[in-house]
């Protein structure tokens, strides 16, 4: 019981450095998707002119 008493702050540090980086994952997604939305980006399929 003591190792989690003591390893507490590294398990907090280490949660919101994966937190961090799954916002992260979903801010891409997001502009990903405003940006196929946009016009800006084809669709998967379509041709490049």
């Amino acid at each position: 019981m003591g190792f989690i008493v003591e390893g507490y702050g590294d398990f907090m540090h280490i949660s919101l450095l994966l937190m961090e980086q799954i916002l992260e994952l979903f801010l891409m997604i997001l502009m990903g998707f405003i940006i196929v939305k946009a016009g800006r980006l084809p669709t998967t399929g379509e041709k490049l002119s």
